[in-house]
Order: structure tokens, then sequence, then C-alpha cells
């Protein structure tokens, strides 16, 4: 997921008009990546519980980082707040949510995820390095075709070593 955040945000440094917005109570490693592509996100609050009001002054090309389930809450979305997201994206076809499920460990277990994920505006990220306790092995991202062909010009192909490192935690 690391990986992906700096993919992504090296691409919205590129751009002129995404702007990057983040949970402000959450994992500091989210803004670091922002500030060393030499961004400077806009930030929500996921404690005590989620607001998301500062979005409404959101741009129409806007990205948010959302980890799910809510870190450090360690709960899913609910309805409302969901409903609040999905209301967000519409109000936008350009603007995307950035879902970092490293701590999804019940996947798609998740009702929310489908919701925001049929919203084709998802940049689903997943993360072997937690769920198979492998720091550092690889991290699979789902992207919309409009956010694919930026992110892939940015992005490493993954080594052999790599692809059969993740391989051994699947089958083994």
């Amino acid at each position: 997921v690391r990986s992906l955040l700096r993919t992504l945000c090296t691409a919205m440094a590129a751009s002129q008009n995404v702007g990057l917005w983040m949970p402000s109570d959450v994992f500091p490693t989210y803004h670091a990546i922002a500030a060393d592509a030499g961004l400077s996100p806009q930030s929500f609050t996921v404690m005590p519980s989620p607001d998301f009001g500062p979005l409404n002054h959101a741009g129409l090309h806007d990205v948010m980082v959302l980890p799910l389930p809510l870190t450090p809450i360690g709960r899913s979305l609910t309805e409302s707040e969901t409903d609040n997201i999905v209301c967000w994206l519409r109000q936008s076809s350009n603007r995307v949510v950035v879902i970092d499920a490293v701590y999804a460990y019940r996947g798609v277990a998740y009702g929310v995820l489908d919701r925001l994920i049929d919203t084709g505006q998802c940049i689903q990220a997943w993360s072997i390095s937690k769920t198979w306790i492998q720091r550092q092995v690889f991290g699979v991202a789902i992207v919309p075709d409009a956010w694919a062909s930026v992110l892939a010009s940015h992005c490493d192909t993954p080594s052999d070593e790599e692809i059969h490192r993740a391989i051994a935690c699947f089958t083994q």
C-alpha cells in the first residue's frame, strides 16, 4: 500500500488540478509519503467517529485515502457514512477513493466495500504483508481504467523473486 501511495502521490504531483485528502489521525506514513512527493494533503478525521465534512470543500478531481476497516477505531463504515462517501463520489466522476484494505482481514466481507467499489471510482489496495505476516512482500491494487495508465507509468514491475514470494504466501 505504501508503494501504491508513493506512486499515486508522484502521479498527482505531476498534475495541477488534483487534490489529496487523508485522515489526519490515522497513519502518519500517509502524510510523510505525500510530503515526499511535494503534496500538502487536506485532512478529515476518523476519531472519535469519521468527520467527512471537510470534503465539502474538495475539488472535482480530488482523491481521498480511506483505511477500511476504519483505523484506529477498528470498525467498518456505517450505512450513513458510506452514503456520504458515495454521494461525494457522485458529485464528480473524476473523484476517487483509495481504499487501504491492509487490515481488512475479512476481505470483501466488509459490506461497504461493495457499495464503494460499485461506483467505479475506487482504487483498492490490498497487502500480503499484514495478512500473511510477510513484511514488504507484495501488494495488489485494483484500479479504475481512468487511473490505470497514469499509475502504470510510475510503477515498477515486480521482480520474479517478489512474485514467487507472493505465490508462496498463498500456497504454503
